[in-house]
């Protein structure tokens, strides 16, 4: 995403809560995410963040979750509309490189608001 590229960027963010708590729902509702984020490809940018600090923690405890999401994220940087960030040392500017949020309410989405911008949280029901 350059900064030569007039389409709005969309910071996305799945907390691991979520992830964990409402594991079949949450990866259904991104696998219907990233079918959304695809088609309008020509339209926006996605940038998808998730924070690396919780990696071990997934691999340990909720392995097949975590293989499942790894598997998602793999689909999503092939759906070509937008990069995936797992960088703390992009953490710091991703509120400033976005113009909108959609994901899990938190610190990011907190962020976001506090500059003036979209957000949009999604919801998960279910299990």
């Amino acid at each position: 995403m350059s900064a030569k590229d007039s389409k709005p960027v969309i910071l996305c963010y799945v907390s691991s809560g979520e992830l964990l708590s409402r594991s079949g729902r949450a990866l259904n509702k991104m696998n219907e995410v990233i079918d959304i984020f695809a088609a309008a490809k020509d339209d926006i940018n996605v940038m998808w963040y998730h924070d690396p600090r919780l990696d071990s923690y997934l691999e340990s405890d909720a392995s097949e979750i975590f293989d499942k999401y790894k598997a998602l994220i793999r689909r999503f940087e092939e759906s070509g509309c937008g990069v995936y960030c797992s960088s703390l040392e992009e953490e710091d500017n991703l509120v400033a490189r976005c113009t909108a949020y959609y994901g899990s309410g938190g610190y990011l989405a907190t962020g976001c608001v506090d500059a003036g911008k979209p957000v949009m949280i999604w919801e998960v029901s279910g299990n």
